[in-house]
C-alpha cells in the first residue's frame, strides 16, 4: 500500500480528500480516499488527478436523506428499521432542524454547529462529535435529553441565556 498526497485528488462540489491509499497487484488498483463529510445528495466529480486533467467520467453521488422503500420514515440509512430518527452527517443545522424525538432520536456522525435564532429548546439527539450552539438564543433555552461525545461550545452564541439542563451527557468539556 502507498500513501499519497491528498492534494493530487481534486474532485468538484467542494469535496477534499483528506487521506488517500493506493494498492495494487497484478489484477486490479484500489484506491481508498478520505474525504471531508459529503453532502446528502451531492455529485463529485474527479476532475484532477496530480497535474492532469480527468477524461471521462469519474463520479459518485451520496444517497439523498429522503424516506426509502426498505425503511419509510427513516432518512439515510435504508434497511434500518431501528433507527428511524435516521444518522446524519455533522455540519451546520438550523435549531428547527435539529432535534429529534423521544421515538425518533436524531444521531448526528460527526461535529456539528446549530444556529438557533430564537429557539426555545433542543431534544432528543446524539451527536458523534462536536456540538457547537451558536446564534440568538431564546432568553430560556432547555437541552433535554442529548449526548455530545465530543465537546459542548456555548461560547458562540451572541446572548445571554439561561440553560435549563435535562439528561444532558458530555463526554468531553462544556465551554462557555
Amino acid at each position: 500500500m502507498t500513501i499519497a498526497r491528498p492534494s493530487l485528488f481534486q474532485f468538484t462540489g467542494g469535496l477534499d480528500v483528506k487521506e488517500a491509499r493506493i494498492s495494487a497487484n497484478r489484477e486490479e488498483t484500489t484506491v481508498e480516499l478520505t474525504t471531508s463529510l459529503q453532502k446528502p445528495g451531492g455529485t463529485y466529480k474527479l476532475i484532477v488527478f496530480g497535474l492532469l486533467p480527468v477524461k471521462g467520467d469519474l463520479s459518485f453521488t451520496t444517497p439523498p436523506m429522503t424516506d426509502t422503500p426498505t425503511n419509510p420514515g427513516n432518512p439515510g440509512i435504508p434497511g434500518n428499521p431501528g433507527n428511524p430518527g435516521g444518522e446524519r452527517p455533522g455540519g451546520s443545522y438550523t435549531g428547527n432542524d435539529f432535534s429529534g424525538t423521544a421515538g425518533s432520536p436524531k444521531i448526528y456522525n460527526g461535529d456539528v454547529t446549530v444556529n438557533l435564532a430564537n429557539i426555545a429548546s433542543l431534544s432528543h439527539s446524539v451527536v458523534k462529535g462536536n456540538l457547537t450552539l451558536s446564534g440568538t438564543a431564546a432568553p430560556n433555552l432547555a437541552l433535554t435529553n442529548i449526548t455530545v461525545e465530543g465537546d459542548l461550545d456555548l461560547s458562540k452564541l451572541s446572548t445571554k441565556v439561561n440553560f435549563e439542563l435535562t439528561n444532558v451527557t458530555v463526554a468531553g468539556e462544556t465551554i462557555f
